[in-house]
């Protein structure tokens, strides 16, 4: 895994060509073979009643809107259909679970400790060969059912 790596905010459309050209600065020649699309926002209420209007947006555009503008259902039909379209090109493409992750969104009662995910994460990520392109893997490297 590199020590080189970029978080970005998916709601600032502004500079997806400025990922491009540090996503480029890092690779160089040998190319990108793994990225992370990571989204995800959730209101802490989830009865609509008690769910302000710029929270409801906000979930929206993270979730829906800036992630490639796909819903989860369709992100994983895309995700079977580049892992065919990008075989040839050596890249991987896996829909990864992280697990229920205690975060602002997974809240406190979620079981798992993000120093305890991460790590089986990045493991997982280190693992990976073209056996485990267009599937679908825990945090864990389980193999879950599409």
């Amino acid at each position: 895994m590199s020590k080189s790596s970029t978080s970005k905010n998916v709601k600032d459309f502004d500079s997806y060509k400025d990922v491009v050209k540090q996503v480029q600065d890092v690779v160089g020649d040998a190319g990108l073979n793994l990225l992370v699309n990571n989204a995800g926002v959730s209101s802490k209420f989830t009865r609509v009643n008690l769910v302000k209007a710029d929270q409801m947006t906000d979930n929206f555009l993270v979730n829906s809107v800036a992630p490639l503008m796909l819903t989860k259902a369709s992100l994983n039909a895309i995700t079977r259909s580049l892992s065919f379209d990008l075989k040839e090109d050596k890249v991987l493409v896996v829909s990864i679970h992280p697990g229920w992750i205690k975060t602002d969104m997974g809240g406190k009662q979620a079981p798992l400790e993000i120093d305890q995910a991460v790590p089986q994460i990045i493991q997982l990520f280190n693992t990976m060969s073209q056996s485990h392109n267009g599937g679908f893997y825990q945090y864990d490297g389980k193999q879950l059912p599409w």
